[in-house]
């Protein structure tokens, strides 16, 4: 089962290393499953259409499975490069540093090592909750482990995540 796997569906669970163990963490349309997925968890993710295997030699659904179809029929997707409506996706062209577009992989292989570097020092903290000086990405990895929606406290403003943070101590 080893491999790369995309979300295709609205969202998948599996299992995700966070800063305070493993847990069960949704992945949302887009997103990669993480390393720390199980066997069993891709296995059945792939078998209810949620996740596509991205590496080009390998099927996307496990051998013997017709899917939902019946396999005769080809089910619609939308194309992932446009979005469905012709013009290119925001995934697609992320801006990187000096505003220049940022292919897919680039930007998903920065993203995590933001976080990674996030990780780190949330760990160095030794479990104390981030205060106003901390960065912006270690306050949205702080919230996430927290039980927090990632996809939605990276849009947020900081003095919104210290707020955040300030709720949840007390």
């Amino acid at each position: 089962m080893a491999g790369r796997y995309r979300v295709v569906g609205v969202c998948a669970p599996a299992t995700t290393e966070t800063p305070h163990g493993i847990a069960i963490t949704y992945h949302y349309q887009g997103s990669y499953l993480p390393a720390a997925a199980t066997p069993e968890e891709i296995e059945h993710l792939l078998s209810v259409r949620l996740i596509e295997r991205v590496d080009a030699d390998a099927p996307s659904v496990p051998e013997g499975d017709d899917g939902p179809t019946g396999g005769d029929e080809q089910v619609p997707s939308e194309d992932k490069a446009t979005g469905g409506g012709g013009e290119p996706s925001a995934q697609e062209e992320t801006p990187g540093e000096g505003g220049e577009p940022v292919e897919p992989d680039e930007a998903v292989a920065e993203q995590a090592e933001r976080r990674k570097a996030a990780r780190e020092k949330l760990a160095a903290m030794g479990g104390k909750a981030p205060d106003g000086r901390a960065s912006h990405d270690v306050l949205v990895e702080y919230l996430a482990a927290q039980g927090g929606s990632y996809d939605d406290l990276i849009r947020a403003e900081k003095a919104d995540l210290v707020e955040m943070v300030k709720s949840r101590q007390g």
